[in-house]
């Protein structure tokens, strides 16, 4: 895939890595919705959005920095950050009695598959799913 510092391997491990964050961040998403109350939804949707954007500008000012700093501090950093927010949502985040989650079932590929077009059929998810999908495209190219 090309060299450390090629053109093909810079593509290769950012294509790795923007998967890697958004095959973690949809379920996470989804969660959200699933455990906050409906009339507090649209708060917790905004308080996310916040909390990416100061995890961008945050990312961003690091970066600035990072000759400076140098990979050794870059990466004590951003470990000790990662420590110390998954330490607070232990602290902070209550589990659901286990018992009261219903078996799983064997997955079938066909329900799957079904389970991913049928929001699409719907005109206003198919919308948004659309109109996201073009912004995102724009956003990581």
């Amino acid at each position: 895939a090309g060299s450390a510092n090629s053109v093909a391997g810079y593509a290769l491990r950012y294509t790795l890595l923007r998967c890697s964050e958004l095959l973690l961040s949809a379920p996470f998403n989804g969660l959200i919705a699933d455990v906050t109350p409906e009339e507090l939804r649209g708060f917790a949707s905004g308080l996310m959005a916040s909390a990416a954007n100061v995890g961008n500008f945050a990312g961003a000012a690091v970066g600035v920095q990072y000759t400076s700093l140098g990979p050794g501090l870059t990466a004590l950093g951003v470990t000790c950050t990662v420590l110390l927010a998954a330490t607070a949502t232990c602290l902070a985040a209550h589990e659901a009695d286990s018992t009261l989650i219903p078996p799983m079932r064997p997955l079938s590929m066909r329900k799957l598959a079904g389970d991913l077009v049928a929001p699409l059929l719907d005109h206003d998810f198919a919308w948004v799913f659309a109109t996201r999908f073009i912004f995102q495209m724009g956003v990581y190219t």
